[in-house]
This record gives C-alpha cells, sequence and structure tokens, in this order.
C-alpha cells in the first residue's frame, strides 16, 4: 500500500502541471506607428512628453518623417508628415537659441501604439 502512495505522489507531482492559459508577456519595446500606413514612427524611449491633444518625441526613426526647415513660422514651428503615406502628423519644433531642443509634437490621433515582443 505504501509503495502504491509514493509510485502516486511521484508522479502526480512531475510532469503533470496544471496548465496556466494566463501568459505573463514581456514586452520589449513599445512603438507608435501611423494611423494611416501603419509604419514604425517614433520609440517610447524618445517620448518626452504629452497634453489634451498631443504626445512630443525627441526624434523619429531614421528616414520614417519629414519636414522642411524652410517654411518654420514665427514660433519656429513646420508641418510633420508621415514620409510613406504623407499623412499630416503633427507640427517639428525647432529648439530656440537657449534650449536648442528640436521636438516633433504629434497629434494623439495620428498615431497607435504598438507594444512588441521579442
Amino acid at each position: 500500500m505504501k509503495l502504491i502512495l509514493i509510485f502516486v505522489l511521484f508522479f502526480s507531482s512531475s510532469g503533470c502541471n496544471n496548465v496556466d492559459n494566463k501568459k505573463n508577456y514581456s514586452f520589449d519595446e513599445e512603438l507608435y506607428t501611423c494611423s494611416k500606413c501603419g509604419s514604425f514612427l517614433y520609440n517610447s524611449k524618445d517620448f518626452l512628453y504629452e497634453n489634451e491633444s498631443s504626445k512630443d518625441f525627441k526624434i523619429s526613426f531614421s528616414e520614417k518623417v519629414t519636414y522642411d526647415l524652410n517654411s518654420l513660422d514665427k514660433k519656429n514651428k513646420t508641418p510633420l508628415f508621415c514620409k510613406i503615406c504623407n499623412k499630416k502628423l503633427g507640427n517639428f519644433i525647432k529648439g530656440d537659441s537657449t534650449t536648442n531642443q528640436e521636438r516633433h509634437c504629434v497629434d494623439k490621433n495620428s498615431i497607435i501604439l504598438k507594444k512588441i515582443m521579442k
């Protein structure tokens, strides 16, 4: 009887674990994509701050957005576009002489957050 009990305890505890359907995914990156064409534009690591209508980023992925520095207005702003589909994303703001911090002020409805697993 003891042998059967040991046998049952040994095999019931090894290899027959309960399967957990709730997977704990870890997301390595959070990327923002264009809401029109889906191309990857910004990494959440480059996020600066946000307000009610926009999110500001330090930089975009290389060659993904376009703007014309020759058309800066009095506030040092110029329209910012997705280079793939030409959707207007928001404004590029050139830093002033004291901060010299350029930023991309992107309308919240122009981008979608995607969580990427690796």
